[in-house]
């Protein structure tokens, strides 16, 4: 998947920087030049979308998930998980990228905490486009030090 991810990049003139993967996707940043990737494979073919993060004002995860009644207690089922982008110009709609349809797979694996995970990357490396005008360098050597600490902190 790794490829495929590389491939899109690469029509973008872009190198991916950094990237992880769960079950059957994979998303990756070029924190250089401010993109981010995702390739999912499912039902025998491969969705890719790229987005250049200069134009998108934040993002966020998109919960959709349901109580369900069990005898005492309820169960909170999710149905789906999805990246929501809002771009910065008015005129363009909100846009997702799906990572969890219940519809399409039974079961979770990580897809949630990957999300939550990458909804701060991204947001630290908008918000670092936003407020400097730093060499790309210092935006990875930042993002990267964001990243291990989101890492020891979700691994607790």
């Amino acid at each position: 998947m790794l490829h495929s991810l590389t491939n899109i990049a690469e029509k973008q003139n872009c190198q991916i920087s950094y990237h992880e993967n769960c079950r059957e996707l994979i998303i990756g940043i070029d924190e250089s030049n401010h993109y981010l990737f995702f390739f999912k494979h499912e039902n025998e073919k491969g969705t890719d979308q790229y987005v250049h993060l200069t134009e998108i004002q934040n993002c966020k995860l998109v919960n959709k998930s349901r109580a369900i009644n069990k005898k005492e207690n309820n169960v909170m089922v999710i149905d789906k998980l999805e990246l929501s982008f809002r771009p910065i110009d008015k005129n363009k709609n909100e846009f997702s990228w799906e990572f969890y349809n219940s519809e399409v797979s039974s079961h979770l694996d990580d897809e949630l905490q990957l999300l939550e995970k990458w909804v701060k990357i991204v947001n630290n490396q908008i918000q670092l486009k936003k407020n400097s005008n730093s060499k790309p360098k210092t935006c990875t050597k930042v993002v990267q030090a964001k990243v291990q600490y989101l890492e020891r902190e979700l691994s607790r």
